[in-house]
């Protein structure tokens, strides 16, 4: 895989040739595809936990996190990762020669998600359009008998308002090659936001969040012109769900749920910017801390939960 200079967000992912790590029964059914969808912080905490045990009930809270309704059996999210594997191993695949039908046994025919294509289609899903050398759009998308002579490929997603374009090099290596400006941001949320391409939001109108630790709890901040409120009686109101896993020194030690009701009058809710929400924790050792942080507005259309990762160290 060819990984160009100033394509810097593609680097952790993209640029392949991950390092088998030693010892990790998850590495090929988990860790090796699923570190796509990780943050840096969460490839740091799996590559050092001790033991199968660990890592097992990281891989199950790792989904947990991502599930957008946890009330069924089905994890729509892992469902639509696994499918869009499968999509990516079937197109994509560098020296697969059978484009459009399931890729070969051998490793080289069936790492199509180990590719920039595969890498953008796995975080984004299919585009809304697709043009093949800056011809007419296919809508039906990608054909078993279309010639594999085409030199260029152009992905738009119109949700998101960005393009993505694709040129073929020698040696059948296809390589993003004119990105969106957007892009970049664009895909790190999708990290957290892996949904059904039938519920994909705006990137604008994500949910997004500032944290910080005081000393004895978690203060999470929300802009009040993220969140959506329902009315009763009079008043507005809205429900923040949040959960926080807490590591010490890479391993984790405990998490802390909290949910939080917003309410007030319109003239009240108008004469502020942000609501504040304390999540009381003390940490009793020394050491570096972790809090990893999910938000969820439960009242949002469509699913709508953030997530992002704060730092603390007790001296």
């Amino acid at each position: 895989m060819i990984c160009l200079l100033g394509v810097a967000f593609l680097s952790a992912s993209a640029c392949r040739g991950t390092v088998r790590m030693k010892d990790d029964p998850f590495f090929d059914t988990f860790y090796e595809k699923a570190r796509i969808i990780m943050t840096k912080e969460e490839r740091l905490v799996y590559r050092s936990l001790p033991d199968r045990e660990a890592k097992a009930a990281f891989i199950e809270d790792f989904w947990a996190m991502r599930d957008p309704d946890p009330g069924t059996e089905e994890n729509e999210n892992k469902t639509a990762f696994e499918e869009r594997i499968e999509y990516a191993d079937t197109w994509f695949g560098h020296h697969n020669t059978h484009r459009g039908r399931p890729a070969g046994e051998s490793r080289s025919d069936s790492r199509g998600w180990d590719t920039d294509r595969g890498y953008v289609y796995i975080l984004l899903g299919p585009p809304d359009e697709l043009y093949f050398d800056n011809g007419e759009p296919m809508p039906t998308g990608r054909l078993v008998s279309r010639p594999q002579a085409r030199q260029s490929e152009t992905w738009v997603y119109r949700a998101h308002r960005v393009y993505v374009q694709f040129t073929l090099f020698s040696g059948d290596r296809w390589v993003l090659t004119a990105p969106s400006p957007e892009l970049s941001d664009l895909l790190e949320a999708a990290k957290f936001n892996l949904i059904d391409p039938g519920l994909r939001m705006d990137a604008e109108n994500r949910l997004i969040f500032d944290a910080g630790f005081t000393g004895d709890a978690v203060d999470i901040s929300i802009p009040l012109s993220r969140l959506r409120f329902k009315e009763s009686d009079g008043r507005l109101f809205t429900v923040i769900r949040i959960q926080i896993t807490v590591y010490h020194n890479l391993q984790k030690i405990t998490t802390l749920n909290h949910e939080e009701t917003v309410s007030g009058t319109e003239k009240e809710l108008r004469g502020k910017k942000n609501v504040s929400i304390l999540v009381p924790f003390r940490p009793d050792q020394k050491g570096k801390y972790m809090f990893d942080i999910n938000v969820e507005d439960t009242m949002a259309f469509v699913y709508s939960r953030y997530r992002r990762t704060i730092h603390h160290t007790r001296r």
